[in-house]
């Protein structure tokens, strides 16, 4: 992203091009130099993924009055996949005007904005990067004139540079987490489940709020937050099973005792959640939570893990590689439709799912026991079985787009794949703690044993 400016005769005009951030540390200009980087930063512009890194250069740090200075913004892709910015903002300093069209190459690959929006939906395929040129230009509403010998000081901003890699939080407890969820609404509200205690955080993690009123002696396997106040967690308690329901972000929960231990739940809507459990037990609320219903038969097998793709449209996992959907169906109880179900694992070679993730209703990923990694690009019409490059039992599954999942399991494995499920690569964890849930969208939250609480991205 080329930006062209222009200095007029004034006296010390500093230049500083802001990405929308609140910079600290600035690095000031050498005396001359050529096209050279000028910093970075790690905080983030709204952004898709944070694969994509923006870095700024400049090809005069001292011009002269009259010269002009370029400024090179580069959105560069060092994911597997196509990648989006959805939006790029930049900040005109006082004395200047954009004096030309700005210009994209490749053209096409984004919308060109108005300032102080620069650019909307810039699309930056895998191991590419995408320049923009945008000419610009001082004004003539500074008249303080220049001597010969004076020159312009040219102010250099951090740039943005999206953080990678793990950060560990501090839960302040010991329990062990089973399951995690942040809502879409902002990425900020996130609530881990586990044994006798949930835990929320309203600003992405970075402080941790535990919850234990109520709770003793449940084991709560699996939690969903469609949204940033509505929250539902599954489990048991003593022998049998329970749902709890929040409606401020998992501040307070009113249960809701069941005769069967649940193990997972999804809501695909706000007001529309589905829990299964032990003995394909499953259960429906289409008002928020409010009341459950005792939902259709699914079979007598033990279901450990689901994901909901949309309205009435899930799918669920469990036991001899047990694979089962629900679809809408405007004629049948409750709207619902079932997929008969196929076991993948039949004795003799017993395998039990745990978790399956679906990005949309063709592709899913589903995870369990010894390692073993089941995939479909078809709606579950057929399934392959990639080497998952380990052997030991895998908790969870999350999938944020249809090329890219993670997996997490016992000893601190994690585990990702950027080509949909085909080939997985483990990656080294801050620890060796066993991690039993992850829930990724821009980044992961993973949660597992003595507390444990991380973020990779």
């Amino acid at each position: 992203m080329h930006e062209n400016w222009k200095l007029s005769t004034t006296k010390a005009i500093f230049i500083s091009l802001l990405l929308s951030l609140s910079l600290a540390t600035p690095l000031w200009a050498a005396s001359s130099f050529g096209t050279a980087n000028v910093g970075t930063s790690s905080h983030i512009v709204s952004a898709q993924s944070a694969a994509i890194e923006l870095t700024k250069y400049v090809n005069n740090a001292a011009p002269q009055p009259g010269e002009g200075v370029t400024y090179t913004l580069k959105a560069s892709n060092y994911s597997p996949t196509s990648l989006i910015q959805t939006v790029i903002p930049d900040t005109l300093p006082a004395g200047l005007a954009q004096t030309g069209q700005p210009s994209l190459n490749p053209p096409g690959a984004g919308a060109l904005e108005t300032l102080p929006q620069l650019m909307t939906n810039l699309t930056v395929t895998s191991a590419t990067t995408v320049p923009v040129m945008l000419p610009e230009t001082v004004n003539n509403s500074n008249t303080v004139a220049l001597t010969a010998t004076e020159s312009i000081t040219i102010y250099l901003p951090i740039i943005f540079k999206p953080f990678k890699g793990w950060k560990t939080f501090t839960s302040g407890v010991a329990n062990l987490l089973y399951g995690i969820s942040c809502s879409p609404d902002d990425n900020q509200h996130c609530v881990a489940s586990g044994q006798s205690i949930t835990l929320y955080t309203n600003n992405a993690g970075i402080t941790w709020t535990a919850v234990t009123a109520g709770l003793s002696g449940m084991e709560l396997y699996s939690v969903d937050c469609p949204t940033a106040t509505r929250c539902v967690a599954v489990g048991k308690v003593s022998s049998a099973g329970v749902i709890l329901v929040s409606n401020n972000g998992g501040q307070t929960w009113t249960a809701f005792n069941q005769s069967y231990q649940m193990n997972a739940v999804d809501c695909p809507l706000a007001d529309q959640c589905i829990t299964v459990g032990l003995n394909s037990q499953d259960r429906y609320t289409f008002n928020g939570g409010q009341s459950w219903i005792i939902g259709k038969p699914l079979g007598t097998a033990d279901l450990y893990g689901m994901d909901c793709v949309g309205n009435r449209t899930c799918w669920m996992v469990g036991v001899w590689g047990r694979v089962i959907g629900t679809y809408p169906n405007p004629g049948g109880p409750d709207g619902i439709g079932v997929v008969p179900f196929k076991e993948l694992f039949p004795p003799p070679t017993v395998r039990t799912f745990t978790s399956v993730s679906c990005s949309d209703s063709a592709h899913c990923v589903a995870v369990g026991e010894q390692g073993v990694i089941a995939k479909t690009a078809n709606g579950w019409a057929s399934w392959t079985a990639p080497n998952s490059t380990t052997t030991v039992g895998l908790t969870d599954v999350s999938c944020p787009d249809a090329a890219t999942c993670y997996a997490v399991g016992a000893n601190g494995t994690f585990l990702m794949s950027g080509d949909g499920g085909n080939i997985w690569t483990q990656i080294t964890a801050p620890t060796t703690q066993n991690l039993q849930g992850i829930d990724c969208f821009d980044g992961c939250y993973i949660v597992g044993a003595n507390g444990t609480i991380l973020y990779y991205r």
